[in-house]
Formats: C-alpha cells, sequence, structure tokens
C-alpha cells in the first residue's frame, strides 16, 4: 500500500464493497492505526448482495468502525447508462459520508484496473489530461485516494487469503456485458507480463508528454480565464488541441469530448470566417469574433 497521500491525523472514509480488493485496503488501513470508516453500497442488482453486507458488516462490528450503509433499488438507475449513473449515485453517498467529518474517500482501485483503464483509453483515442487512474484527485469537491494502484489485484486476494480476512467475489465481474468486464475477461488476461509493462511505460510517457504540456498550457489558460477571451494567434497551433480540450472540460464531461468535435471547432476557428457560433454538449457555446475566442 502506498501512504504517500495519507496522514494519521485525517479521517477516511473507505469505500468497501466487499470483494478482496477494498476489504484488503480496509485491513491494511485498520492494522496500520489509521482513522476510518466504512461506506457499502448495496445496487440490488445481484441475488447475492446480502453475502456482501455481511462481510462488510461483520468486519465493521468486529473492529468498531463506524459502518455507513445506502441502499439502492433498479428503479434509481433505469434511466442512462448503468454504470455512469452508479458511480454517480455512489459518489453522492460518499458526499454525505464524509460531510459527517471526514476528510478523503479511498477507493481499493489496483494496478488490474489501470491497466483496463489505460486499455480502454488507448482502444478509444479518447484524449485525457492522464492515462491510466490517478492517486489523488478531486471529485465533486471530494479528495479521492487510491493506495493501491501499484498493487496487483493477486496480490490483494492473497493478502486476504494469508491474513483470514473474509471476503465475497461479484460474480458479474467475470462476466462480459460492460465494456470492462470484456477488456478484463477476454483481453489483458491474454496479456503477458511484458506486454501489461508495455502498456503502463506507454502511460508514462503519455503523462510525462500531457505535464509538459500542462506547463504550457498554464498562463494561456489563465489569460483566457482573466479576460473571459483570448486571441487564438497567441495559442501555438500544436496546442490548439490540448488547450480547447482544457477549455470545454471545464464546461463538458470528458466523455462527450470526441477528437472529431475538438478538431471541428480547430477547423471552424481557423477558416477565414470572421464570426462563427458552433452548438456544443450541454448547451455550452463555441464563439469566434474575429481573433477572439470564447
Amino acid at each position: 500500500m502506498n501512504e504517500k497521500y495519507l496522514s494519521h491525523q485525517k479521517r477516511y472514509v473507505i469505500g468497501v464493497s466487499g470483494g478482496c480488493d477494498s476489504m484488503a485496503l480496509l485491513d491494511m488501513m485498520v492494522k496500520k492505526n489509521y482513522i476510518v470508516a466504512i461506506a457499502h453500497v448495496n445496487y440490488n442488482l445481484r441475488e447475492d448482495t446480502d453475502e456482501d453486507y455481511k462481510v462488510v458488516h461483520d468486519y465493521a462490528l468486529q473492529h468498531n468502525i463506524p459502518f455507513y450503509y445506502k441502499v439502492f433499488t433498479k428503479e434509481d438507475y433505469q434511466q442512462g447508462n448503468f454504470q455512469a449513473v452508479a458511480r454517480q449515485m455512489r459518489y453522492d453517498f460518499y458526499h454525505e459520508v464524509l460531510d459527517q467529518g471526514y476528510d478523503a474517500v479511498l477507493l481499493a482501485h489496483h494496478l488490474d484496473d489501470e491497466l483496463e483503464t489505460i486499455y480502454m483509453y488507448l482502444e478509444r483515442g479518447s484524449q485525457t489530461n492522464y492515462l491510466g487512474i490517478e492517486p489523488i484527485t478531486t471529485i465533486q469537491q471530494m479528495t479521492i485516494i487510491r493506495p493501491l494502484l501499484d498493487t496487483k489485484k493477486q496480490a490483494l486476494r492473497d493478502y486476504c487469503l494469508q491474513n483470514h480476512i473474509a471476503f465475497h467475489d461479484d460474480y458479474t465481474n467475470f462476466q462480459t456485458h460492460f465494456k470492462r468486464d470484456q477488456v478484463r475477461n477476454l483481453v489483458l488476461n491474454t496479456y503477458t507480463d511484458q506486454q501489461k509493462e508495455a502498456l503502463l511505460l506507454k502511460a508514462k510517457a503519455y503523462n510525462l508528454n500531457k505535464q509538459h504540456i500542462q506547463d504550457q498550457l498554464k498562463p494561456l489558460l489563465e489569460k483566457y480565464h482573466a479576460q473571459n477571451k483570448i486571441n487564438y494567434h497567441e495559442v501555438p497551433e500544436a496546442l490548439y488541441s490540448d488547450f480547447l480540450f482544457a477549455l470545454l472540460a471545464e464546461k463538458i464531461p470528458v466523455e462527450k469530448l470526441s477528437g472529431h468535435l475538438i478538431h471541428e471547432i480547430i477547423h471552424q476557428m481557423t477558416s477565414t470566417k470572421p464570426n462563427i457560433t458552433l452548438q456544443l454538449p450541454l448547451h455550452q457555446q463555441f464563439i469566434k469574433a474575429y481573433d477572439n475566442i470564447t
């Protein structure tokens, strides 16, 4: 477990599903004497979710840990993409728990999760400021920390078995209904260690390059925000895509920002037309007024 972002002076909420990943993280935090609480979500999508609850609740009782529990029904996420809706509900719940006097949320994403994320981004060709899963982020004004990103899932399962920590597998993780499950069970499980290492190295190189670009973008973004517009000629042509992505991501979820959209904005921005208005997702607009864009 990487303790770089942790402090014994802070109070943490751990998202615990009952699987070996989150149960291992929970037990590591308890054994290292961190102040923790448990947040457990039941989506009621499986007939055996009571076993998840029992594993997590029993551990909470045994170690006298505050236990927060949220139950959802299928009606709660009938509309839209299940994974996106469930994620939003989960984070809303974490926010409720944090308001009880905690400082940050800890999640048990591990090295295998990171590999899946890297593969999916590369396959889609999606633009992103970070390829992989960041160890610490801010979501909905919450600090989210992931201390297990350097640890393989098998090591977490072994930890639970060796330390006699009860856990319950979610059998849907072994199915292929969702894209991430397909990547996990049909693609990455065929990769050699060398192929996985190559993925990680590619992500590392990507992220170093992105950090260099972010350093170049910072003064340009500051100038834009100071006047709510910028002469696009002041932005180096090589940074057009990254600059626009950064601006758009402030208003629009990144999953709605396709490379095609940004390419079309650049095409219009650099055209000879003096005045242009483009409709964007979520009722946003891109406006070009002569050389100024907003």
